[in-house]
């Protein structure tokens, strides 16, 4: 059941993604349009667009209402993806499997790709008018997924993660690797869940609950990718700003399982969350 669910999604999302790079595809800059689908699709577990549809679903609503929220929601994820692997940033080769944006095409390609997602994402929101939603429904989806982006989400967790000075994350290590997940990587997965609510016309006490998994649901999917990536590296980093590096291998799965708990405990307040609990428990055990 649960598989079957999470395949719907997935085919759905996948097909709405064709769908609107055909839509915004323009051959004046087929090169950029190349780099959008060749990042976007294929190989990503498209989490954060099934968190909005299961969270819409989760309500009792069509969940195919909230399929540009979904969708605009992993522009956002694979543009930032596309930046993280410059050079400049992070300088990773690799991505899903297949190589980095910069490396099939070229740094500029990347920079503008990312920018083009990014920038698309939005104006992929407000085609959710012909999927039944409200004016004022897509302004609330525009305004949190631009703060989650911004200074005040992703934004703000890249900064503390690159330019933080060493020293002074090891004055308060435990707290700063924690905020840096939150920023980074719980604040778009808050994103995800509030669109499927404002999408499915939750209320203000329950968004407020989902607000709270997804704090702590996005922690420990970042202490998790945290403890795989050490588990697969071929060399250990001394210096790495991460739940390893700061907390040792086993408090960091101490760790994992006590923000997984704390992430379950919201669910269970919430009816009909089932799917969603079960994503959360396989998030936890994952292998990649």
């Amino acid at each position: 059941m649960f598989e079957d669910k999470l395949n719907l999604y997935r085919e759905e999302i996948n097909k709405t993604l064709r769908e609107l790079l055909k839509r915004l595809n323009n051959k004046d800059c087929s090169i950029i349009c190349d780099a959008m689908e060749y990042s976007l699709l294929e190989g990503g577990k498209l989490l954060r667009p099934v968190l909005t549809l299961c969270v819409c679903d989760m309500f009792k609503k069509d969940f195919k209402m909230a399929l540009p929220f979904a969708c605009a929601v992993e522009f956002i994820h694979v543009g930032s993806l596309v930046h993280d692997d410059l050079p400049c940033m992070d300088d990773d080769e690799k991505r899903r499997g297949k190589a980095s944006c910069h490396i099939k095409f070229n740094e500029a390609a990347a920079v503008l790709a990312g920018d083009s997602l990014f920038c698309s994402s939005f104006e992929v929101l407000t085609y959710a008018k012909e999927y039944g939603l409200k004016d004022e429904e897509i302004l609330k989806a525009v305004s949190f997924l631009a703060e989650m982006f911004g200074t005040k989400g992703i934004l703000a967790g890249q900064d503390m993660d690159m330019f933080l000075n060493i020293e002074d994350f090891k004055k308060d290590a435990k707290i700063t690797v924690k905020k840096i997940a939150k920023y980074k990587t719980a604040s778009l997965i808050k994103a995800a869940c509030r669109l499927g609510a404002i999408a499915a016309k939750a209320s203000l006490e329950e968004i407020e609950i989902l607000d709270r998994f997804a704090d702590y649901f996005g922690v420990c999917f970042q202490i998790k990718d945290d403890i795989l990536d050490f588990k697969q590296a071929e060399k250990k980093e001394e210096e790495k700003l991460d739940f390893i590096h700061i907390f040792g291998l086993e408090k960091a799965n101490d760790l994992a399982v006590e923000y997984t708990e704390k992430a379950l405990e919201c669910l269970k307040k919430l009816n009909g969350s089932e799917f969603l609990v079960e994503l959360t428990k396989k998030a936890l055990y994952r292998k990649n």
